[in-house]
């Protein structure tokens, strides 16, 4: 079951479920609430994509912020 941090995905409004489904901090508490209960992350890739995704976009902007005040 799917939580949104302390609330699962399945109570809230449907046009949330959507967003709560693929959002970072769902994916990532998901992967982190497995992996202490379960001893296995469900879903590891998915929190690893977006931890890397999120990773790669702010140093390229805080480079190119960088390079620009310089």
């Amino acid at each position: 079951m799917k939580h949104l941090l302390f609330v699962p995905v399945s109570t809230l409004p449907d046009w949330l479920q959507a967003f709560a489904k693929i959002s970072p901090v769902t994916v990532t508490a998901d992967a982190a609430r497995s992996f202490a209960f379960y001893g296995t992350p469900a879903s590891l890739g998915a929190a690893a994509a977006w931890v890397g995704g999120l990773l790669a976009v702010f140093i390229l902007l805080s480079v190119w912020r960088y390079r620009r005040i310089s």
